[in-house]
């Protein structure tokens, strides 16, 4: 008894955090979704400026100064990093930022003197500050010590301190020096004579290099680190280093011999840094190398000790110095003003040319056989033609898998695919400013020019899926096709919306038009055979401001289910799925899944009125059948009013995960996502609601295991085998099954195996991320034991499918309502009983 009294003050106390955690969301929901231009800057002594003053906080008494991070780091502000030009933006000094900001131009500059790799990702620096200062002591001056010692945060932790709506452009670095101890192969030259000194820096040069191996493994966990906490989308910069000493051997301490095996070793240094660069970018890091050598070797050299030196030479104490006891002043072979100006050209010129590259778009897909679609073509030859301007080019072949992605300027395509044996293949294609297009699957008919075929499908109602009779169809060649070259052929549907067309083999679109619809485009092909199931769809032209989302796909899986999560008045939020196919807000329907398709092809339908500010997030699972979804042939459309605002083509080549995150609404707007995975993304479009998601996820589980709120469903003939399939499922998968734990000990961490959450969920902490990867691995499982015990294919029940109606449910207690069983907290509409259990409903919450 005390143990199940312990569970339901468990849900209680995760339903009281799923409400704070709501409240303060909703406050946020005003905020405008954007996304500033943002520069961070990481590194050494190099990047920080050490050796050009001032500093920042050097303008404070030294009490108050050496306590300054900023002093301490030798931030100076007149290093390169604030020299940094953006097209368009201006220059990152003057937009210099140590907190969150909504600025549109924010430069975060953390780089610190002394600083090695490990102290970018992991490790606190330690810096310690000794200055000494006169100061009166009645009327005597005396000279008083300061001292002062700090950790510095790790560099990377700037990256939690940077606004979350925000993303991160641009990382810049110079990293790697201090690791293989630069500063005391130059303090060996200084303190030894040339005839003492060559034989002894030559070895400790030799030993640098014997080490360097583990030293680039060290930079390349550091790019992976940075990478990690920027963001894949920030282009990281890593810029090398100058030769330091004259190359003619100027200079009271350095011999010629010693300048030339320290130059030489700097360039060696800095080829094994590009090398590492070269590989990161080849694993598919967005990380560049910027030479600095040519700048610093112009003209007859800017080292160190020559006739125009860009680098300080050996100098002594300087007042600015953080330790005042050193002789030799950390300044020395540092870059001085000229030096950071070289430094900023040369970065300033990457930074141009990727700026301009956004200016470009790119294109890609895959390209497969007409009359078996999961066969892909490899080397057939793609073409593009300007519409606008007179450019015609062969862009290059497809792989080995059929597939092809290509750079090009933003502009209006005609794309043709030749292969030997196959009829000619063109489609139309818009390639945006920074942006990758996606096609559809090109399929390649065989045979010749003249030979015929028959092509056959259906126009439907896509928020009924009935046949449209009597709508007009025209004919034009290639894919994408509204109105460019003569119309082929016309038609009409029958009184079934069944239409049969006789054309020469090749590709071609359908564009179909009825008063009361809007025309749409459909992409048919022509084989040598009848080619069947070429099905189009007719949207109605909608009212006032309300998004109608069609779905629709190939053969193969034969189920695709489309899902939206968006947030009430009340600060809830809702999700309508085939499971709860309608959500209303004060009285009035914002959201019905027309249309489920269970299959193939569609068109599976929802109408959404997107009326608050904060994110709306529709995404696809893929439910059941063969295949993949990025094999799935799918397409989303958006229709509002009487036209099509957007169009969605399912992305080729990336990884098969079973979910296609499409976009979000924010604002009336959609922010297009487009990719994939394994559970739902409700983070990118702002707003941050992953984290009460996976309160929501577990909480309602909860209260739905624990408090039996799961109504029984009319003909869920096998719910109680289903519920037993899913009991026997090992322990650490039940991410939300608390009453289908063998031991009562347990179900107060059913949500997660991990012992550490299930602490932090009784002591009413936040849950972790890997609730997500556990519910989701339950959620699979599920699915598996649902239609094993299921093959005849009536309706079973997923507890924690229900649970997700919990919130809707409380949401109607509060001034809403739920369509069909708005008093049970859940639903199940009437023809749907060829679905399954909800597969995804401990992933994906409500």
């Amino acid at each position: 008894m005390i143990k199940k009294i312990n569970s339901v003050l468990l849900a209680f106390v995760i339903v009281f955090l799923m409400l704070f955690s709501n409240t303060s969301m909703t406050a946020r929901a005003a905020e405008d979704y954007s996304d500033p231009m943002i520069v961070v800057s990481l590194g050494d002594s190099y990047s920080s400026g050490e050796g050009i003053t001032p500093f920042y906080g050097q303008e404070k008494n030294v009490y108050e100064k050496i306590r300054d991070r900023d002093w301490l780091a030798h931030r100076s502000t007149k290093a390169w990093p604030s020299l940094l030009e953006v097209p368009n933006y201006g220059i990152t000094g003057n937009h210099r930022k140590k907190e969150k900001s909504n600025d549109n131009f924010q430069w975060y500059f953390v780089a610190s003197s002394g600083a090695v790799s490990t102290d970018l990702y992991f490790t606190k620096q330690h810096k310690s500050a000794f200055q000494e200062e006169s100061v009166w002591i009645g009327m005597t001056p005396t000279l008083m010590p300061f001292y002062y010692s700090d950790d510095l945060p790790v560099q990377n932790d700037i990256f939690n301190t940077i606004d979350r709506y925000g993303k991160v452009d641009y990382v810049t670095m110079t990293v790697g020096g201090n690791d293989v101890g630069f500063e005391d192969i130059i303090s060996l030259c200084v303190k030894k004579s040339t005839y003492l000194g060559s034989k002894k820096l030559k070895n400790k040069l030799d030993d640098l290099w014997a080490n360097i191996d583990n030293t680039m493994r060290d930079l390349k966990t550091t790019y992976k680190a940075v990478k990690s906490a920027a963001g894949s989308q920030a282009a990281i910069i890593v810029a090398g280093y100058p030769k330091l000493l004259d190359k003619t051997g100027k200079g009271f301490t350095f011999s010629l011999e010693e300048s030339t095996m320290v130059n030489n070793k700097v360039h060696d240094f800095n080829r094994k840094i590009e090398e590492t660069v070269k590989q990161c970018r080849d694993e598919g890091m967005n990380i560049y190398f910027v030479s600095v050598e040519e700048a610093f070797d112009a003209d007859g050299g800017h080292q160190a000790f020559s006739d125009d030196p860009w680098l300080n030479g050996v100098w002594t104490h300087q007042s600015e110095d953080i330790n005042d006891v050193n002789p030799i002043s950390a300044y020395s072979m540092h870059p001085n003003a000229e030096g950071a100006k070289a430094y900023a050209r040369c970065v300033n010129a990457k930074i141009a040319q990727l700026e301009n590259s956004k200016r470009e778009g790119s294109l890609s897909g895959k390209v497969c056989l007409a009359s078996k679609r999961d066969v892909a073509v490899p080397f057939a030859l793609v073409r593009a033609k300007s519409n606008t301007r007179s450019w015609d080019s062969d862009l290059g072949l497809t792989d080995n898998d059929g597939e092809y992605s290509f750079k090009l300027e933003e502009d209006n395509y005609l794309i043709q695919i030749n292969a030997l044996g196959f009829i000619p293949f063109t489609a139309y294609a818009t390639v945006t400013e920074n942006k990758n297009t996606f096609m559809e699957t090109f399929l390649l008919v065989a045979g010749r020019e003249g030979e015929e075929g028959v092509a056959k499908g259906k126009i439907k109602n896509s928020i009924t899926a009935l046949g449209v009779p009597e709508a007009d169809i025209e004919v034009r060649k290639g894919w994408n096709n509204a109105s460019e070259g003569d119309v082929l052929a016309t038609s009409k549907t029958d009184s079934n919306g069944n239409y049969t067309l006789g054309l020469p083999l090749g590709n071609y679109t359908l564009s179909v038009s009825k008063n009361g619809f809007i025309t749409s485009l459909t992409n048919i092909i022509v084989q040598r055979t009848v080619t069947e199931n070429q099905d189009g769809e007719l949207t109605p032209i909608g009212s006032g401001d309300d998004f109608r989302i069609v779905l629709t796909w190939g053969e193969n899986p034969r189920d695709l289910d489309s899902h939206v999560y968006g947030p009430l008045s009340n600060g809830w939020y809702f999700h309508v799925y085939y499971r709860d196919k309608s959500c209303y807000d004060d009285g009035e329907e914002i959201c019905n899944l027309d249309v489920d398709d269970t299959t193939s092809y569609g068109p599976e339908t929802i109408t959404l009125k997107a009326k608050l500010s904060s994110p709306y997030y529709y995404y696809i699972h893929r439910y059941a059948g063969t295949g993949t979804i990025s094999t799935s042939e799918a397409v989303v459309k958006v229709y509002q009013k009487d036209e099509l605002i957007q169009k969605f083509n399912v992305p080729t080549g990336l990884s098969n995960g079973d979910y296609w995150n499409v976009f979000a609404i924010v604002d009336g707007q959609i922010i297009p996502h487009n990719t994939m995975g394994s559970y739902p993304d409700f983070e990118y479009a702002g707003n941050g609601i992953n984290s009460s998601l996976r309160l929501m996820r577990v909480g309602t589980s909860f209260l739905d295991e624990l408090l039996n709120l799961n109504a029984k469903k009319d003909g869920d003939v096998k719910e109680e085998a289903a519920a037993s399939a899913s009991s026997s499922i090992d322990e650490n998968e039940a991410a939300a099954s608390a009453s289908s734990s063998v031991d009562e000990n347990e179900a107060a961490a059913s949500a997660s195996s991990s012992e550490d959450v299930a602490a932090a969920s009784t002591s009413g902490s936040s849950v972790e991320a890997n609730v997500d990867s556990a519910a989701v691995s339950k959620s699979e499982d599920d699915e598996k034991s649902a239609e094993s015990s299921s093959a005849d294919g009536t309706t079973t029940a997923d507890s924690s499918a229900e649970a997700s109606s919990a919130v809707s449910s409380g949401a109607a207690a509060s001034g809403s309502t739920s369509s069909d069983n708005a008093g049970t907290g859940s639903s199940v509409s009437e023809g749907s009983g060829s679905e399954e259990p909800n597969p995804d409903s401990a992933s994906a919450g409500m």
